[in-house]
This record gives C-alpha cells, structure tokens and sequence, in this order.
C-alpha cells in the first residue's frame, strides 16, 4: 500500500504540479502512514494528504490550510475519510498583523479562533458530531458495526443506555452486546 501511495505521489511530481513532500511515519503500535505535503502555487494554501495504518485501523485524510492576507484570516479544513468520515472546518483571525512595505503580512501576535466558527460537536474527550466521541467508538471496536451504531444514535435519547444497547443487540445480534454497552457508557454524551 505504502508503495503504491508512494509512486501517486512522485507521479504528482512529475506532472509539474506543486512540489511534493513524502515522508514516512511509524507509529508506536506498529502502524505505518504516509504523508504528501505540497504548497499551492500560489503561495497561499498548504495540502497534506495522509494514508496508512495506526492502532490497526485504516487512514486516510487531507488537510488544507489556507492563508487569507486580505481579511487576515487562515481557514484550516480536515477531510477524514477512513477509519471513520468526518468533515471540519475551521476559521482563525490574525491580531496584531504586521506587514511590510509592500502590505505582505510578516508576523502577528496571535491567531484567535474566528467567533464565526462553528465548535458544535466537539468534545473533550476528542473529536464528535452529535455528542459522540469517535475515537472512543473505535477503541470500544465499533468499526465493524458502525452503520448500526449511528441508525441506534436516536434510541440512546430516547431510552437511554438501555434502549441503546436494546437497539444495537436486535440489529447486530448478541455478540455486539458488548461494543454496544461500552459505547453507551463511555462514548456518548
């Protein structure tokens, strides 16, 4: 796998797009992940592109950071596509903006997240959308029955832990009990 995402992205290269930057990662729990980072031409956007493995589970996701000199804004976008789809958007303000002669921004003093920007569905225990924890629902070993995890999201609000698990057990069957109790009870808020 690692190969073929390697020679994607010498053919990016060699096709005169921007200039790509590979690098090869290894995670503690023996996963491996590639990353292709680029800058637009234009100066003013950042693309990585990052597939692999960690903790087992396939990843693949695409980060995009965009640089806004006029409105002394940077919009930050995360694709996630595996191991579980998820798209966020995030919008910072430049303060205390420094520019040079030429009106080029050459520092700031702080980037302060833009009050425009929506942090619903974020949680302390990491990412979510509806109140749920994700990365929670693949360490209790939800990847296998995710599709009937979120068909059962709005039993969990309408009869609790109970009617959650109840909901799981009768689509998955008894042997998703357990992935249904431990996400019930650790990973929806």
């Amino acid at each position: 796998m690692l190969a073929l995402q390697a020679s994607q992205a010498s053919q990016a290269k060699q096709a005169n797009q921007a200039d790509v930057l590979q690098k090869f990662h290894f995670t503690a729990d023996g996963g491996q992940l590639i990353s292709a980072s680029s800058i637009n031409p234009d100066g003013k956007s950042l693309t990585v592109d990052l597939q692999g493995t960690s903790s087992l589970l396939p990843h693949r996701s695409n980060l995009t950071i965009a640089v806004d000199t006029d409105n002394k804004k940077i919009n930050a976008t995360l694709h996630l596509e595996e191991p579980v789809p998820l798209d966020l958007n995030w919008t910072f303000s430049m303060a205390g903006v420094i520019r040079n002669q030429s009106r080029e921004i050459i520092g700031m003093s702080n980037l302060e997240l833009d009050p425009e920007t929506s942090t619903a569905g974020l949680s302390a225990q990491g990412v979510g959308t509806l109140g749920i924890s994700w990365w929670c629902v693949l360490r209790c070993g939800g990847l296998s029955i995710l599709g009937v995890l979120l068909r059962c999201v709005p039993a969990f609000f309408a009869g609790g832990p109970a009617g959650f698990v109840a909901c799981v057990v009768g689509q998955a069957g008894g042997a998703a009990a357990g992935i249904a109790v431990c996400v019930a009870r650790r990973c929806l808020s």
